[in-house]
């Protein structure tokens, strides 16, 4: 049970290594994948430490969010005031 132990954290090491720190500006499993043509070696590290990366994907949810509300006017009344605001800001 113990060896199992040892090797269960060597593997989580190398995976959390070869897929976290870069190495110029990619990281080693991104440029392995890139050479052999897959992306099997980053998707083995973002499943394995897809808790790592959850507050990445909330944060990037909220601004695409942010940017659709910023963008889209809210209800059928605020189209006509948005376009007598951009009326207004010609003159």
């Amino acid at each position: 049970m113990r060896t199992f132990g040892v090797i269960l954290m060597i593997f989580l090491v190398v995976v959390f290594v070869g897929g976290a720190i870069p190495l110029g500006k990619a990281s080693l499993f991104e440029r392995i994948d890139a050479a052999v043509g897959s992306d099997s070696l980053m998707t083995l590290h973002y499943r394995v430490f897809f808790f790592l990366y959850k507050g990445d994907r909330e944060v990037n949810k909220t601004g695409e969010q942010l940017k659709v509300f910023q963008d889209k006017p809210i209800g059928i009344d605020n189209k006509g005031k948005y376009r007598q605001l951009d009326d207004a800001s010609k003159y």
